[in-house]
Order: structure tokens, then sequence, then C-alpha cells
């Protein structure tokens, strides 16, 4: 491993080691850029032979042509469209005798003549657009005009089918290898060999549970010899609690959970047993199809758990508006229409909310459609909008406490409250009889309580005060889904305004027509959730095994995982993105096995070692010849911290919790009334990040600093920026101080290791590695550096070691310490801890 720990200095360390994390950025964008666009190809010198409607020609009229001339139809150009055939081919409105396209004859179609006119005012697109064709996208367009102009159904709109490549390979460990190396030897592409033991290990280990190995896990996995030492890892992993932990962070990001209202006053919410439920789910293996079905519609399951009505809670994440001018019809709508979003952007890849004002520009969705499809989620009763500070919803919710003994005890409290109430009807009934100016019937049963109320009244405060004591001071009122009786009327709204309701025709519930094709609809929502898993849905196993893809190579065989329509590039491996799809579908939904062997492939077992070859003719590894190479997520980071420095927490799932932020952020950007940031104390200060208290108005800054989603809406996408301000929060940020405080003073204190083998352990326990010998001497030079600078300034050194909530041994060398400490932080802010590689 080459070492880049190169410098004394510890905050210029900080900041090269951060800024060279993604040091193929340039080179990638300039690489790029040089490839085609319409084709996918390397380099592209000739034209392909046979021109194929879906990977060369649907690219090209999408990106410059569907604007004006696509499926919206109250906005096409000269009442021409070129996204069917039959609009395609039509003889023009405007130019009797003439037609967009007269198939095998390019000299007789007016788009080639207009694309290859050199006229100012006759030229497509027009002279004043921004979107030019190249000289070989009309090349294109010409040739599959002369090969008739065949037009294909979206890829992605077509049930997908498994195909294996019938050449094998040496190379390959599992079937998705074949597909990799059939696409290497097409582009005369080598695979990159297979990674060091350690490198895999901590890949695999971060990819599984967002944290890095243990120097024991590494040391026995070093010495494990056997021909199953890597299965026996991730199935290890894959068992682990963290596992579940880890997976949950997209799927609440994709779910826009958060522990605030949102908006202005931006009210806390407690919604955390739905998270506790994505957690369970992740780590009993549930099958990704019940997964679906239990949170878009487990209310409507036949006698629903508790836990499966929680579930549903998926649908009640968008935000809630608590303004005084809030109006109730405005957001009941906004509500809806998120929910529309939100399952067309997870389940199928689409941009829904881009027919909500108009027919779709570039995809086979109209707004009637969107709408008919949001009449699924307009059938619960909702206030839409929330008044007050208090945390109760104003809709459907249901209440529970964090552990199971206050959840039973909370079923105690709920019958004594039951007895209470009607010890207090009974007295009421004898005022009543003996009031007959009272409004209602009277009550003349003679009131004989069981107990005093007194007495039930200390009973219930008893019980409450045990669950205090249980750490569940508050209760969480969930907002969950309820469906209505009857069908509430749906109705397409003109400009998408709630204002203005075309009434002439109520709405039918149905499915887009391009997903569902010649099936029958869905009736209610949970049919709906039915047949998104099923395998008359061509569209959602594809989605769905793109982001796990991505998730572990940091890019999606779909690069655009939250759009696969006419406006995403072509997968870069169709074949496999459908063999995955199917399998997928056929081992029950099992997300724990797809997970399984993408880890244990071959493709994903290269070194990701970028050499000049590779560089020049694959920079962005978009055809993965070498083993994925990114940035850790902002969560990733801080858990790795505190797990190398023995601080985190692993205690599993309950209410969220407030790690270390800078002072007054909230109290410059919060209207709420209770506007103080407290810093959690005790072990719920090291929590993992996934409790992190979300507040929508200001999100957790590291986790912004770091490319997380706002949580206001659905986001499925893992952007991965490289700014100062990441390099600042390594440096600066508490939590990474106290973690290498405390990862120094374990080295320091183990009196059985000497000075190379501290700075040893400091390194393998921050990065999973073992560290070389050149790497061992650049940090005894940082050491010796700062030992000499903190002998000579003892407040220096306090300065240091009083970084954060956690305590250092009385007994502990304070210059000693803090140059270990300064070590330890160089080795957080090094590549090697920065980066999946």
């Amino acid at each position: 491993m080459i070492a880049r720990l190169t410098i004394v200095s510890l905050g210029i360390t900080a900041v090269l080691c951060q800024t060279s994390c993604d040091q193929e950025a340039a080179a990638s964008e300039k690489a790029s850029s040089s490839e085609s666009p319409s084709t996918g190809a390397i380099s592209q010198n000739s034209l392909p032979e046979e021109i194929d409607f879906n990977i060369h020609v649907r690219p090209i009229l999408s990106d410059t042509c569907f604007h004006c001339h696509g499926p919206d139809s109250k906005n096409q150009k000269g009442d021409f469209a070129l996204h069917t055939f039959a609009d395609a081919t039509k003889e023009l409105v405007n130019a009797k005798g003439k037609y967009g396209i007269v198939p095998g004859k390019p000299e007789e179609s007016e788009i080639i003549a207009r694309v290859f006119s050199e006229d100012e005012e006759e030229i497509m697109p027009p002279a004043d657009s921004i979107h030019k064709l190249t000289s070989e996208q009309k090349d294109i367009l010409k040739r599959w005009v002369e090969q008739g102009a065949k037009y294909k159904k979206h890829w992605a709109f077509i049930p997908p089918k498994k195909q294996v490549p019938e050449k094998k390979s040496d190379w390959a460990k599992d079937e998705l290898d074949l597909f990799i190396a059939a696409k290497h030897q097409e582009l005369g592409l080598k695979h990159s060999p297979e990674a060091s033991p350690e490198v895999w290990l901590r890949r695999t280990t971060l990819s599984l549970t967002g944290l890095q190995p243990t120097p024991e896990e590494l040391e026995a996995f070093i010495q494990d010899k056997s021909p199953e030492a890597k299965e026996k890892v991730v199935d290890r992993l894959l068992d682990s609690p963290r596992y579940g932990e880890h997976m949950a962070v997209a799927w609440m990001e994709a779910a826009r959970y958060a522990d605030t209202d949102g908006y202005q006053n931006d009210h806390e919410r407690q919604n955390w047993p739905w998270r506790d439920y994505v957690i369970k789910a992740f780590n009993e293996n549930k099958g990704f199809d019940q997964f679906t079905i239990e949170q878009l519609a487990g209310d409507m399951l036949p006698n629903a758990t508790h836990e499966q009505v929680i579930a549903t809670a998926f649908n009640r994440n968008h935000r809630q508006n608590a303004e005084g001018g809030a109006l109730a019809e405005e957001f009941i709508i906004e509500n809806i229409l998120d929910r529309v979003d939100t399952v067309g952007t997870i389940y199928f890849g689409l941009t829904m909310s881009c027919a909500r004002c108009h027919d779709h520009k570039y995809d086979p969705l109209s707004q009637k459609e969107v709408f008919q499809f949001s009449s699924y989620f307009n059938n619960i009763n909702e206030a839409a909008t929330a008044r007050g500070t208090s945390a109760r919803p104003t809709t459907t919710s249901l209440s529970l406490y964090a552990s199971e003994e206050s959840q039973q005890i909370y079923k105690k409290v709920q019958t004594l409250n039951a007895e209470l109430n009607k010890v207090r009807g009974q007295q009421r009934g004898l005022l009543a009889k003996q009031e007959p100016k009272l409004k209602g019937k009277a009550l003349n049963d003679k009131a004989e309580s069981t107990q005093p109320v007194k007495e039930l009244k200390q009973q219930i405060n008893q019980l409450n005060n045990k669950i205090k004591a249980n750490g569940d001071a508050h209760y969480a009122s969930v907002m969950i889904m309820r469906e209505a009786q009857g069908i509430t009327p749906t109705y397409l709204l003109e400009r998408g305004q709630y204002t203005d309701p075309d009434k002439s025709e109520e709405l039918t519930r149905t499915v887009p027509a391009a997903l569902l094709g010649d099936e029958p609809a869905p009736k209610d929502r949970l049919e709906l959730a039915k047949w998104i898993v099923s395998d008359k849905n061509p569209i959602t196993a594809r989605v769905i095994v793109n982001r796990i893809w991505m998730h572990h190579f940091g890019t999606g065989i779909v690069s655009t995982p939250e759009d696969f329509g006419s406006q995403a590039p072509f997968p870069t491996h169709p074949k496999l993105l459908d063999y995955l799809a199917v399998e997928f579908r056929q081992s029950g939904w099992d997300m724990k096995a797809l997970h399984k062997r993408i880890v244990l492939s071959a493709t994903y077992g290269q070194s990701s070692k970028l050499t000049a070859e590779l560089l020049e003719k694959d920079s962005t590894n978009k055809w993965l010849a070498r083993g994925p190479r990114f940035r850790l997520s902002g969560y990733a980071l801080r858990d790795q911290a505190l797990h190398a420095a023995g601080l985190l927490t692993e205690k599993l799932g309950g209410p969220s919790v407030k790690p270390y932020q800078p002072d007054g952020l909230w109290n410059s950007m919060s209207h709420s009334p209770n506007i103080r940031y407290r810093p959690s104390t005790g072990d719920a200060l090291y929590r993992r990040s996934l409790y992190t208290y979300w507040k929508r108005a200001v999100n957790p800054p590291r986790q912004s600093i770091f490319d997380g989603s706002g949580r206001e809406i659905c986001s499925v996408t893992q952007n991965r920026t490289n700014t100062p301000l990441q390099a600042l929060v390594l440096m600066n940020d508490v939590t990474f101080l106290e973690a290498a405080k405390k990862v120094a003073e374990r080295a320091l204190l183990d009196t059985a290791t000497n000075h190379q083998q501290k700075l040893k352990s400091i390194y393998t326990h921050i990065t999973g590695y073992d560290a070389d010998q050149e790497e061992l001497n650049i940090l005894s030079d940082t050491f010796d550096y700062f030992n000499e600078l903190y002998t000579a300034d003892p407040e220096a050194a306090k300065s240091i070691l009083t970084q954060g909530a956690s305590q250092i041994s009385e007994s502990a060398d304070k210059a000693k310490l803090a140059a270990y400490t300064a070590v330890a932080h160089v080795v957080l802010n090094t590549d090697e801890s920065i980066n999946i590689e």
C-alpha cells in the first residue's frame, strides 16, 4: 500500500489528504467527455453496423427533440411528435405532402432535411437552442431512417429476461462476472488483479456494515487460508446487527425520514418506531416484496400486526405544515403527490412529479395517469396541517414506547384509564340525574366503582413512573395509513393546482399504461403494492437491483437511479441488469443473497488501482475493469471514527439522539419555539449516525457537508463532492478530535507494546489495514514532531486532550498522549480512512 502521509504538519496533512481523495475526478471528466453519449462506446470512429433505437436513437431524440416534439401533447410544436412511430411518420400538418420520417428514405424525411440544414430558419434543433447535434448524431439518425426507422418500446418497460453469456471465463466466480468479462472483451479491456486480502476485507466490511474491520477481524481473516474464508466473512457481516443499521440509511433518505415536520415552524415528530421497523426488516432479511407490501399497505393486510401498521409510516414521512395560514385543502394535495413522487422514484425510477402540471415531456406518462395513480393514496383521513408545538400528530397515528417492557406497561395503563373513565362516567351519571338541565341522555345506573378514583390514579402514576425509569419518558405517536370507507373522488388538477380540479370527470384508479400494459388495474392500495412486486411489473426489480449495485460500486448499471426514463443513459450492462432483476425476483426478493453474490464476485474483488491504461480507456470505471473506489458517506466517516476509538454505542433502535454540532445553528435557522440544541449525554452521544436527530430546517451539518439528503423529498442518489469544507470538518470537528484522543489513549496505555506497535495499532484501528514500514516511519516522524511541541507547550496538549465529553486517564503522559492523538488525527484524514478502495 502506498503511503500518503508525506508531511508532518497536522493541518496541512489533513487538507492535502482530503483534497486528494478523488484525485481521478479531473482526469475522469476529461476522459468521459470524449465518450459518445449516444453509443456508450469508449471511442466512436465509425457508426454502428446496426442502429438500435433504444441504444443509439432514443437518447438523441430525448435530449434534443422531445422537449418540443415529445409526449407532452399540449406543448408540441407544429403539431408534430417523434416519440412514437405513428406520430413521426404521419403527414405534417403545416407541410402537406411531407412527412417527418419516411422509413427507408432519408432523402424524403423532413427530420433528416432539417437536422442537416444550414439554414438558420430551417435547422433543427433551432439555431438559438442550447441543444446542438454532433455530426455523428446526425449520421446515426440518417442511418436509422435508412434502416427503416424501427421504433422500440423503452427498454425499462419491457419485461426483463434472464440471458447468460454463452462464453465462459476462467476469471469469473459468479455468473454476473460473465457479463462484465464479455464487455471487457468487446472493448479490448482487461480486468484488474485481485485486491489484497486486507483491501477486500475492509471494502466488504464497510460495504455491508458501514464500519471498518477490527484488528482482530483482520488478523483472523489473514490467517484463514480456507477456500471459504471470504464467504465466512460475508455471512458473519450479514448476520451482524450493524448490517441492518447500515442498509437502513439509504432507505431512510429515500423515504424522506426526519424527526421534524419541516416548513417554517418545523415542529418535532416522533417517528423513530418506523426507523426501528426498517432496521429490523433488513436484519431479519424480510423479503423485499413483503417489505414493500407492508410499507405501502400494511394497514390493509388481514389481521395486520402492530408492526405492519407502523410500516405504513413510510407513506407519512412527508412534511407537515404548521404555519398559521396553511390551507388543509392545499396540503392534502401536496401530501398525496409527495407519496406519488416517492413511490414513482423508489419503485419505478420515474420522475412522476414532472407530469403533475402537464403530460411528461420525455416519458410516456400523462398528467391524467399521474392523478389516476394518486387516487391510491387519496383515501385516508388526514388533517394535512399540523397545529401547535406538540409532537402529537393531527392525523391517524399509533402510540407506542421504545422498550418492550414499556409497551406492556402502556397496555396496562390503557386498561386502567378505561376503568377510570368508566368510574368517572358513573359519577357524571349521578350528577346528571340531579341536574336535569344538562343536555343529553341521563345515566340512571347507580355508580358502583370497584376501586376509588384515587387508587386508580395512583396505579396509573406508578406505571407511568416505571415507563420513565425505562428511559421512555415520552411515547411516540407515529403517523400511519388507515383506509377510509368508500373511495375519495379524485380529479385532474389543471396546472397541478389544488384550486383547479377538473370535475367534469372523476378519475378511476390505475397504473400508468406504460407499466401496466394490458393487465387489469389494481383495485386498491394493497393490490397496488402486490402488483408492484409481482412478475407483471417490468421495472421495479431492475430499479432495486440497480440501487444495490450502486451501493457496492458507487455507480449503478443505470447511472441515474432516480430516472429510468428517456432522459436516463442506457444501462452499461443491460443484460446483466435484467439477469439480476429476474434472479432477485426468483430468489424471493432476498436482499442478503444479492448482497452476498455481489461482494463475492470477481468483479467486486478486483484491485481498484487506476493504471495509466485504465485512466486513458475507462477513467470513470464505467466498464468495471477495476474494483470500486469512492469516498465514504458522512454517516460512515463519523461511525468508523467512533468505532476505531471504542466509543461507538452498539444499542439497536430507539429514539433519535443529538451528537455534537456547532453552537447556535438552530437559533438562527429555526422558527420553532423550542429552538435550543442540547447534545445528548453518556452513551447516547456516541450512537450510530443513522440515529442522529434530523431537523429538516437545519440538517445535521456534518451530513450536509458530506452530501447527505435534505430529507424533504425522496432521494435515491448518492452525490459525492470534494470540497474544502469536508477537509475542515475532518480537521476540526470535535467528533474526530475526540476519536483520535481515545484511539491514542488505548495505544499509549497498552504496556505490552513498544512505540512502533503503538503506531501500528493506531493505524490499523482507524483504517482496518496493516501499516507498512514506510508508513510507520512517517507516523514516527509525525509523533516526534508533536511530542517535542507538546512537551514544550503543556497548554496546547491540554487543548487537544480536552476535546469531547470523554475523559482520559490521569496516569497518562499528557505530552505523549497529545502527540499520539495528533498521529491518530492525521490517519483519520488520509485517503485510506476516507475512501472505500
